[in-house]
C-alpha cells in the first residue's frame, strides 16, 4: 500500500517526465475523519470529503453493528490525483483505480498510526473506487492486522456499485460453467491477487463473502476472518457457520450454479 513517500516518488517523477504539466504540491481540506490531499479538482475533493465522512459511519455500521463510531484519529488521508494515470504508478509501475491502507501499531494492540487512501478526480467511478478502498481501511482496522486476500478484495468489490456487483457475478457464472473457476482451496490460500487472473479473483472472492453473508451477518463474518489468524478454517468455519469443512462450504457454494 502506498505511503507518504510513494505519493512524493510520483510527483518527483512527474516533474522530472513532464515538468510543464506536472503538479508542483496537494493542497489540502479537513474536516471530521479526513484530510482531502488533492491537485486541481477542489469542487470534487469537497464533494469527496462530504461522501467519505457519511460512508465511513455507514461501513463501519454494517461491518462492526457500531451505532456510534468515533472520529478517527489520526484522520484518514485520501491523495486525490488529478488523473489516474498519475495514480499510484511510483511504487507500483502500472495504473490502478485506488488504494486503501491502515497501519497498525504492532508494539500496541489497538492502536492505528495512519490511514490512507489514493483516488483520480477522473476516475469515472470515484464514488465505487472510494466504497471499495474504504472497505479495505475499515476492515484491516477491525481486525488489528492486514485481511486475507480473498475477503479483502471479496468485502470490498461488494461496496462497489451494483452493476459492478452483477458484472462481478456473471463472471464467476461464467466461470464456474466453463471449470475454470478456483477450488476454494486455492482462493483462500493466495497471498495476494493472481496476475493471469486478477478479475475472476476479486469477482470469485466477492461471491464467495457474498455467500458467507447469506448465512449469517457482517460482524459474524469479521470474527470468522479474525479467528483464521489462530484457527484452522475448517474449525473456524465450523464455529461460525455450522460448515463442518472447507470441502462442504465448496460444494454449497457451487450447488448455487447448478442448472434449474
Amino acid at each position: 500500500m502506498p505511503t507518504t513517500s510513494d505519493h512524493l516518488a510520483t510527483l518527483r517523477r512527474l516533474e522530472r517526465e513532464t515538468p510543464e504539466a506536472a503538479p508542483r504540491a496537494f493542497r489540502r481540506i479537513t474536516h471530521g475523519s479526513f484530510t482531502i490531499l488533492y491537485q486541481r479538482a477542489r469542487a470534487t475533493a469537497d464533494r469527496l470529503l462530504t461522501d467519505a465522512e457519511a460512508l465511513r459511519e455507514q461501513l463501519l455500521v454494517r461491518y462492526s453493528g457500531n451505532t456510534a463510531p468515533k472520529t478517527w484519529s489520526p484522520k484518514c488521508q485520501i491523495y486525490l490525483y488529478d488523473r489516474m494515470r498519475e495514480l499510484n504508478v511510483g511504487r507500483h509501475g502500472y495504473h490502478i483505480a485506488g488504494s486503501g491502507s491502515s497501519r497498525a501499531s504492532r508494539l500496541s494492540p489497538g492502536l492505528t498510526l495512519s490511514r490512507t487512501i489514493s483516488l483520480a478526480a477522473d476516475d469515472p467511478e470515484l464514488s465505487s473506487t472510494l466504497a471499495h478502498e474504504l472497505t479495505h481501511v475499515i476492515f484491516a482496522e477491525l481486525l488489528g492486522r492486514h485481511p486475507p486476500s480473498w475477503a479483502n478484495e471479496g468485502l470490498a468489490r461488494l461496496a462497489e456499485s451494483p452493476q459492478n456487483i452483477q458484472r462481478s457475478r456473471r463472471l464467476v457464472r461464467r466461470a464456474v460453467a466453463s471449470g475454470d473457476h478456483f477450488r476454494l482451496a486455492e482462493l483462500i490460500a493466495f497471498y495476494r491477487p493472481p496476475d493471469q487472473a486478477t478479475q475472476l479473483f476479486y469477482s470469485q472472492s466477492a461471491d464467495l463473502v457474498r455467500f458467507l453473508l447469506q448465512r449469517r451477518d457482517y460482524p459474524t463474518f469479521i470474527g470468522f476472518i479474525a479467528d483464521l489468524q489462530s484457527s484452522e478454517v475448517d474449525a473456524a468455519l465450523n464455529k461460525h457457520y455450522g460448515v463442518v469443512d472447507l470441502a462442504e462450504l465448496e460444494r454449497a457454494w457451487l450447488a448455487q450454479f447448478a442448472v434449474r
